[in-house]
C-alpha cells in the first residue's frame, strides 16, 4: 500500500529533513527528538497496515501486524539509554 507509506516519507523524510540542525546536535533533546520521530513513523506504519487488512473481510486475524509495535518500543528505550541516535546514522548511511 502506498498510502501506508506517505505517513512514514512524511515524518522519517520530510520532517526529518525540516529539522535536521536541531536533530544532528549532541544533545539529549536531539536523541529524544530523532528517535521519537522514528518510533512514530514506524508505528503508524505498522498500525495504518493493520488497519488496511483489516477491512479485507477475508483475512483472519489480522492483529498480527500489530505484533511489532511492542518490540519496536523496546528498541525505542533501548536506543535512548544507549544514546544511539538513528537520524545520525541514516545521514551517515546516505552520505558516508
Amino acid at each position: 500500500y502506498n498510502i501506508v507509506f506517505f505517513p512514514f516519507f512524511l515524518v522519517s523524510y520530510i520532517i526529518q529533513f525540516a529539522l535536521l540542525s536541531v536533530i544532528l546536535n549532541t544533545s539529549w533533546l536531539a536523541l529524544l527528538l530523532s528517535n521519537s520521530m522514528y518510533f512514530l513513523a514506524f508505528g503508524i506504519y505498522f498500525y495504518y497496515t493493520f488497519l488496511g487488512y483489516s477491512e479485507i473481510p477475508f483475512l483472519e486475524n489480522t492483529v498480527c501486524f500489530l505484533y511489532p509495535i511492542p518490540a519496536l518500543f523496546v528498541g525505542y528505550v533501548l536506543t535512548l539509554i544507549f544514546g544511539f541516535n538513528i537520524s545520525v546514522s541514516v545521514m551517515n548511511f546516505y552520505f558516508l
